[in-house]
């Protein structure tokens, strides 16, 4: 009977670590699987990485000359809201001027058309900022 039972258990104790080394191999053969699969992933990660990469770098390249233009149009209509703000304030000073110069009937006064406000006025009127004519010679 001792042998009996020795036996049983030598047997049981085979067949306990046969399936214990099948379980070991299935697990080592799942983590190879998986090894695989996560190579495999990154491997495809990595190319579209490096297909995305220039043009990212592309298209960061594109907004970094936008931001700066954009900046160069902000400055260009700020000058030009200024210019036209001055601009507006002389045409209206020239032609307050104008008109008093016009009614004037001195010889001293009339000689003024000489001088560069004649001028000055004379040019605004030709690019249409005075639209006042010239009363006089």
């Amino acid at each position: 009977m001792i042998d009996e039972k020795k036996r049983e258990r030598l047997i049981s104790n085979r067949e306990s670590a046969k399936r214990s080394r099948m379980k070991h191999e299935q697990h080592v053969k799942d983590l190879n699987d998986e090894i695989m699969y996560f190579t495999t992933k990154c491997n495809e990660m990595i190319h579209k990485i490096n297909e995305i990469t220039p043009l990212y770098e592309s298209t960061e390249s594109r907004n970094k000359i936008l931001r700066l233009q954009r900046e160069e149009l902000r400055k260009r209509l700020e000058m030009f809201r200024n210019t036209k703000f001055h601009l507006q304030h002389v045409k209206n000073a020239i032609a307050l001027k104008c008109k008093c110069f016009s009614k004037s009937t001195d010889a001293s006064e009339q000689n003024i058309k000489n001088t560069s406000l004649f001028t000055l006025c004379s040019a605004l009127r030709n690019i249409g900022y005075v639209k006042e004519q010239w009363k006089g010679n």
